[in-house]
């Protein structure tokens, strides 16, 4: 397994523990108190943790691992996206290391395969974006004007055009208008959302 960091909050104990084990040779183990964001792991003791910080924690895009006395109460009580693994104490070592490898395998996928925009994540093999999870379906053709817009720091029809569309004729340029225009009114129906594309001075911006 190639170097993994691996942060640790609720437990001062087990990051200590954790060090001395050979099997985790290729883990970089931080200990913290509290973390806003953050894009490595996090394993959380969440038992021991303050009750209005444990949303925001569970509310990052990354891979995390709860540790708890009780399962129950925590799948009642919070939403856990598909990157949160729970685990009910006392956790087996060697189970422990085979969790991290899956879940950084099946992150990575998740990091090739959709995009984050802000609130929103897209995903490409699926053609689907999503809010809060609220799914819309994309065409193609709207899913790579969304791509293009944004990976730019503002866009001018023409560019879309030729990008987009490989062409900047005067059917082309209608086609971009009626796209551009469904999925405005798409985006807006599913997720109240009027500002997901601006347009400001003849440019073109995402969120």
């Amino acid at each position: 397994m190639q170097n993994t960091s691996l942060h640790i909050l609720g437990s001062k104990t087990f990051y200590q523990l954790v060090k001395e084990f050979d099997i985790f040779a290729n883990v970089d183990f931080e200990y913290h108190f509290q973390v806003e964001s953050h894009k490595s792991f996090l394993v959380i003791f969440i038992d021991n943790l303050q009750k209005n910080l444990i949303h925001r924690y569970l509310d990052l895009y990354t891979p995390i691992i709860i540790i708890t006395n009780n399962t129950d109460t925590i799948k009642k009580n919070y939403k856990m996206s598909n990157f949160t693994v729970l685990l009910k104490q006392p956790i087996e070592i060697n189970n422990f290391l085979e969790i991290i490898k899956i879940l950084k395998s099946k992150f990575q996928y998740f990091q090739n395969s959709e995009i984050i925009l802000k609130n929103y994540i897209l995903n490409l093999n699926k053609r689907v974006i999503e809010k809060n999870s609220k799914l819309l379906k994309l065409t193609e053709l709207e899913m790579k004007l969304i791509i293009f817009i944004k990976n730019s720091k503002g866009v001018t029809k023409n560019m879309i055009l030729k990008n987009v569309w490989s062409q900047k004729n005067i059917l082309e340029s209608h086609a971009f208008e009626t796209t551009l225009h469904r999925l405005r009114k798409k985006i807006k129906h599913r997720f109240n959302d009027v500002n997901f594309i601006n347009q400001k001075d003849g440019m073109y911006y995402l969120l």
